[in-house]
């Protein structure tokens, strides 16, 4: 443990500190993929990230050109430094959650006939509760102020900061809070000493923050990679499971749409 947490530090002075203020770049060019309307909003020694007319993505700072790489502060040998840390991170993430015992399953009651669930994501890095009862939200703290989650839905999001995908998928989340706040709270919650957590400041977090460092509720779900998202109704039913990119706003329609019904 004390490897994981001495690695998880190294790797966030490493990549947090690099995030920059918003830079306009007009059109970018990455192998044959073309983007326009292209505006950089962060970048890591080792990708860079982006919003253009199709959405938000990144990039990896190897692909681009050495005039843009140079712009950046690409290093090759900080790079490979930081590839191993997040290998080494998220191993170590894995392992420890592997190495905890798994809590008892409590005897669900029976289920009343479900509406046709939102597709989940393809891939599933935990165990399925789609439907189901969701696991109890333990908090250990609240970065922000405490959520008022009566009576609405609860996005709750597993997530690090070591993580670029998890990183990645923040302003997508910020997006759902903003567009959804009434019905919806979106929460992010991290295995991750406090202090860490709060260093991340850019991309900005817009929703609810927690942290619970005896993994908890991560070790009900069964979660082996990040981020993963549940999406639990009113009545703590899971409607939805999976990669939060594929939370996209015809899911959500489509599950407040059938809920209201």
């Amino acid at each position: 443990m004390r490897v994981l947490i001495l690695g998880l530090v190294s790797l966030v002075t490493l990549t947090v500190s690099t995030f920059a203020a918003e830079d306009p770049l007009g059109t970018l060019k990455v192998g044959s993929q073309v983007y326009s309307n292209v505006t950089v909003t962060g970048h890591t020694p080792t990708v860079l990230y982006i919003r253009h007319a199709k959405g938000i993505g990144s990039v990896k700072l190897k692909d681009l050109s050495a005039e843009l790489q140079q712009k950046y502060g690409y290093d090759p040998e900080k790079a490979r430094a930081v590839e191993t840390l997040q290998k080494e991170a998220h191993a170590d993430f894995v392992k420890t959650l592997a190495s905890q015992p798994k809590p008892k399953a409590e005897p669900e009651p029976a289920a009343e006939p479900e509406p046709e669930p939102a597709p989940a994501a393809a891939a599933l890095h935990a165990k399925s509760f789609l439907n189901q009862k969701a696991p109890e939200l333990v908090v250990e703290k609240w970065l922000t102020d405490t959520p008022e989650t009566e009576g609405k839905y609860r996005l709750v999001t597993f997530w690090a900061t070591w993580s670029p995908a998890c990183r990645r998928v923040i302003p997508r989340l910020n997006e759902i809070h903003r567009k959804y706040g009434e019905k919806m709270v979106v929460i992010g919650l991290s295995v991750e000493p406090e202090e860490q957590v709060r260093e991340l400041v850019n991309p900005k977090i817009e929703y609810a923050s927690a942290i619970d460092t005896r993994k908890r509720m991560i070790q009900a779900v069964e979660v082996t990679a990040i981020p993963h998202s549940l999406l639990i109704d009113p009545q703590g039913i899971v409607r939805f499971e999976g990669m939060p990119h594929t939370i996209t706003d015809e899911v959500l329609e489509k599950i407040l749409t059938s809920e209201a019904k």
